[in-house]
Parts: structure tokens; sequence; C-alpha cells
């Protein structure tokens, strides 16, 4: 998955890394490959018992962007990703 997105990414020009929603987009396209609901993992910190919980694609993946030029920030855009890509 994380090749697949790398790839992906790799396409952009320099004029598109400098929007977020361009770099979101491309992001999403990689991960519409990938069933959201997908077991991939699990955690014990989900329960506070100890207990196992399993882990999907969609929990699993975190997307912080900072798009190229000065005033850009870095934002967590996971949520606008899973809903863009699902």
């Amino acid at each position: 998955m994380d090749l697949n997105i790398m790839h992906t990414m790799l396409q952009l020009d320099r004029q598109s890394l400098c929007h977020r929603q361009q770099i979101v987009s491309c992001a999403a396209s990689a991960l519409m490959l990938f069933n959201p609901v997908e077991k991939i993992g699990w955690s014990r910190c989900a329960y506070q018992n100890g207990d196992a919980a399993d882990i999907t694609v969609k929990d699993a993946i975190r997307f912080l962007v900072k798009p190229r030029g000065s005033g850009n920030v870095f934002q967590d855009d996971t949520q606008l990703l899973i809903d863009t890509a699902y």
C-alpha cells in the first residue's frame, strides 16, 4: 500500500504539489485500490482491558499534507483522504 501511494504521488508535477486538494486526490486514487475495511493489523491499546482489536485500512492511515510554498502549513488531511477515496 505504501509503495502504491508513493508511486502515485511521484507522478505529481511541481505545480500540483502546491495544492492540497490535488495532493489528496492523487493519494486517494492510489488508496481506492484497497478495501477500507480490510483488517491489516491489531492493537492492544484499543481496549482498556488489554484485549486486542483489529485495525482496518481506513483506521491505520494517517495522511499529513504540507503543500509547497510559503504560508502553507502541515495539516492532518486523513479524513479528507478517506472521504475522497471511498
